[in-house]
């Protein structure tokens, strides 16, 4: 599927520090502010329940969430799918298993607080209930706070995959944002926990050879490929609201056709 460009918006604390020049941070683009634009949301939500209907199709549970480059978009994407999931009223865990680079608690605006980190779950000096955020009802988070040395360590850990397997079991779908393949092997660690796997892309960054191999890399690595995100898309046909040709552009033209009596030449789904 493909997510439509949209900027990133400031917070008001963020954006009065940006205007005193005091490092002001743009917010991450999530389905649950009410600034995002509603086709960015069904964007989002239309992408969700494509691969909501084909891991059910596989009985799978755990989605793997990567990307080929840095700054594609993948940990937000991974957010967003799991807001999406939490709406229908599925129990989701969303983990932050980007031990390098971890995202996810500046995109939900989580306070730092290391010793709650994930890999503090996996060393064993906190347990599972200790870190988990409940975001909602229906999302819960495991969050990292801070890189951390050799983090392929930790993710191939006999712990890490104990956890793992006992959120498969406790959630409706568990979600892992992995480091980008181009720059780290944990997401390839992480393939072998996963039941399948997606990966985001966005527009004009990486190059088709790349992106070719990292596809061949997933199915050789035994884990299911779900298939491509499209993230940033900046095509005209993304800002007036068509999707593949058949938006509300093409239906709001044939209804004034209809209207006006006029006969529509177009061939029949039967033709």
């Amino acid at each position: 599927g493909t997510i439509p460009y949209v900027k990133k918006f400031y917070t008001k604390e963020s954006l009065k520090n940006s205007l005193l020049k005091k490092n002001g941070k743009k917010k991450a683009v999530l389905i649950s502010s009410f600034t995002v634009g509603l086709f960015f949301v069904e964007s989002v939500k239309r992408i969700a329940s494509v691969i909501e209907r084909y891991m059910r199709y596989r009985t799978a549970k755990v989605l793997v969430v990567t990307s080929v480059e840095e700054n594609e978009g993948k940990s937000s994407v991974a957010a967003n799918l799991a807001l999406a999931y939490s709406e229908k009223d599925f129990k989701v865990l969303l983990v932050d298993a980007d031990l390098k680079k971890p995202a996810m608690h500046k995109i939900f605006s989580e306070k730092n607080e290391p010793e709650l980190s994930l890999s503090k779950c996996i060393e064993g000096q906190k347990a599972f209930s200790e870190i988990i955020i409940k975001e909602n009802e229906n999302l819960h988070l495991l969050c990292q706070y801070g890189g951390v040395h050799d983090s392929g360590k930790y993710l191939a850990s006999g712990s890490f995959k104990k956890l793992i397997k006992y959120a498969s079991e406790k959630y409706d779908y568990v979600i892992l944002d992995t480091p980008p393949i181009g720059v780290s092997a944990d997401a390839e660690i992480l393939f072998e926990l996963g039941d399948t796997c997606a990966v985001v892309v966005r527009e004009d960054w990486a190059e088709i050879g790349t992106i070719n191999d990292v596809a061949d890399n997933i199915r050789t690595s035994g884990c299911d490929f779900a298939g491509f995100v499209l993230n940033a898309f900046k095509s005209d046909s993304a800002h007036t609201g068509s999707y593949y040709g058949y938006g509300y552009e093409y239906y709001g033209n044939y209804y004034k056709k209809e209207k006006k009596g006029e006969r529509d030449d177009s061939p029949s789904l039967n033709e």
